[in-house]
């Protein structure tokens, strides 16, 4: 949020997406480093924060305005490589392994589940949107080079986050989720 709202009209038109990005890349990494996790770069194209074992994966991502909306299903913001299709698809068919949904990990280190977190800056509304979900389904575009992530299931939705709110550590430790892993 911080990174958005520092851009200027003398920055790249793209500079506020692409700051606010990089930066929740960074926050993901620093608040898990203390738990074990790790950075990882999947085929130094897709950013992502690994944990211990190798089992977990976390990609940050922009979401659509459905983003921390229990009543809406959102998708990516923008379309995504074949890479995500690739990731989304194998972690994906690890959900058949854990039917009832009580708790997604994998069989192997070869298997990894993937967790997005999903932003979405409402200008209108003057908040930041996070969830942190488990993508279950994609719209393919164009052979699988380019698509959408469109479904999740599990959710795990934040409270949103006005603009201008500070977040102190003990901000953060009281942070609400609701869940919703029907």
């Amino acid at each position: 949020l911080q990174a958005y709202t520092n851009t200027t009209s003398n920055d790249a038109k793209a500079a506020p997406g692409q700051y606010s990005y990089l930066s929740a890349v960074r926050a993901v990494r620093d608040i898990l480093a203390p738990l074990g996790w790790k950075p990882c770069s999947i085929e130094n194209k897709v950013e992502a924060a690994v944990n211990n074992d190798e089992t977990i994966q976390i990609l940050v991502s922009s979401g659509d305005s459905a983003t921390g909306d229990k009543t809406r299903d959102p998708k990516t913001k923008n379309t995504k490589g074949g890479i995500i299709g690739k990731i989304v698809k194998e972690s994906y068919e690890q959900l058949f392994l854990f039917p009832q949904h009580e708790e997604i990990v994998t069989s192997s280190l070869d298997e990894i589940s993937t967790w997005f977190l999903l932003y979405y800056l409402d200008k209108e509304k003057e908040e930041l949107r996070l969830e942190l979900s488990f993508s279950n389904n994609y719209e393919v575009i164009s052979n699988l080079k380019k698509c959408w992530v469109t479904q999740w299931k599990p959710r795990i939705i934040f409270n949103p986050i006005k603009f201008g709110e500070t977040l102190s550590p003990e901000i953060l430790d009281h942070f609400h989720a609701e869940e919703d892993f029907d």
